[in-house]
């Protein structure tokens, strides 16, 4: 997979983006700009990976 950054929405609003390289997920929550690494998910969706990230780092 490529290492670009893809936005995660929620309601119309930009609250983190994530990128996948080398197998690493990177999830950077858009107010705080804390970020959290973990392997990527194999076969499952990355979006839905970075969704619990970001509920983590607090993003709502």
């Amino acid at each position: 997979m490529d290492s670009r950054t893809i936005d995660v929405i929620e309601n119309g609003e930009r609250i983190g983006w994530y990128r996948v390289e080398k197998g690493i997920i990177t999830v950077t929550n858009a107010k705080t700009h804390q970020s959290k690494s973990t392997r990527e998910s194999n076969g499952g969706s990355n979006e839905g990976l970075a969704r619990i990230i970001l509920s983590e780092l607090g993003a709502w």
